[in-house]
């Protein structure tokens, strides 16, 4: 399971303006993450990219919310 892909897609779709294939790839990174075993900073980059991708629709609730998931995801 190599979110990577998935982080960096997300990415792409940002910088082209697809807010919601960005978020979309987002969320399957942090549904593959969940488990035992995964990378935390990892999983939190995902997090990140889908609260600025939030923030670009004007969605600041939720995006502020994502926020503090990455944030509470990465505890070194």
């Amino acid at each position: 399971m190599e979110l990577t892909f998935y982080t960096n897609l997300a990415a792409v779709y940002f910088e082209m303006k697809e807010y919601e294939k960005c978020i979309e790839q987002c969320e399957i990174a942090v549904s593959k993450s969940k488990g035992d075993n995964y990378d935390a900073h990892k999983m939190c980059k995902a997090l990140g990219r889908k609260a600025n991708a939030l923030a670009q629709q004007h969605k600041y609730v939720e995006s502020i919310a994502c926020f503090k998931d990455a944030l509470m995801e990465y505890n070194d």
